[in-house]
């Protein structure tokens, strides 16, 4: 697919809690290049961590 379509790279964004995806993407062939932490907030407050 690469080749074909002249592609370098391809891209996902999976939420860490998500760790059945981080497994696909992995045996995929997919490499974790950076992370983004404490990227996304809600009333000023992380959704995805305890209160």
């Amino acid at each position: 697919m690469f080749g074909e379509r002249r592609c370098h790279k391809c891209e996902v964004h999976i939420y860490a809690s998500n760790e059945a995806s981080i497994a696909l993407h992995r045996r995929l062939g997919f490499q974790v290049e950076g992370r983004l932490r404490e990227h996304e907030f809600f009333a000023g407050r992380d959704p995805f961590t305890a209160p």
